[in-house]
C-alpha cells in the first residue's frame, strides 16, 4: 500500500497528526513524488479550506475564488516553509487563507458599514469557524477512507 493512501483516516480527526512526511515530500527535490504528494494535500485539504473561506467571507463566489487560489498555491509548492517546530500545517493554511481574504478585500476596496478586522473578530467567531473547518476536515477524511475501503474490497 502506498504511503499516500489514507488508510489511517478511519480514526478521529482530532487525534490525527499532520503527515509531515507527505508535506516534506511535496516540497522535496523529487518532481514525481512531489507532484503526487501535492495532489494528495489538495485532495485532503480542499473541502475544509472551502468551508473555512466560506465561513470567513460569507460569499460563495469569493469562497470559490480564494479556495482555488489556495489549491493553486498548494500545487505550486508555496508552503515549502512549513515546519513541524512552528505548529500544525492546517494552522499555517488557516493563516494563509485569512491573509488571502484580507488581500482580496483590500484589492477590491470592500467597504463595509462597520470596519471589520479579522483579528479582532477572531475571538468571537473563532470557535464557529474552527468548528466548520474541523467538520469539513472530518467529513473529507471519512469520505476518503470509505472510498479507499470500497476500492480495496473490489
Amino acid at each position: 500500500m502506498s504511503d499516500l493512501e489514507p488508510e489511517e483516516f478511519v480514526s478521529r480527526f482530532d487525534a490525527q497528526p499532520t503527515r509531515w512526511s507527505v508535506i516534506q515530500r511535496a516540497h522535496g527535490e523529487s518532481l514525481a513524488g512531489g507532484a503526487e504528494a501535492r495532489q494528495y494535500l489538495v485532495m485532503r485539504y480542499s473541502p475544509a479550506i472551502r468551508r473555512y473561506v466560506r465561513a470567513i467571507t460569507r460569499d460563495e463566489h469569493l469562497a470559490d475564488e480564494i479556495s482555488q487560489d489556495v489549491m493553486v498555491r498548494l500545487l505550486q509548492g508555496d508552503f515549502a516553509g512549513a515546519d513541524p517546530q512552528k505548529g500544525r500545517f492546517r494552522d499555517l493554511l488557516k493563516v494563509a487563507v485569512r491573509n488571502m481574504v484580507r488581500n482580496l478585500w483590500a484589492k477590491q476596496k470592500v467597504r463595509r458599514t462597520v470596519d471589520y478586522d479579522l483579528d479582532l473578530n477572531e475571538d468571537s467567531s473563532n470557535n464557529e469557524i474552527d468548528a466548520a473547518w474541523t467538520e469539513s476536515w472530518r467529513d473529507q477524511i471519512l469520505s476518503l477512507a470509505w472510498t479507499q475501503l470500497e476500492q480495496y474490497q473490489q
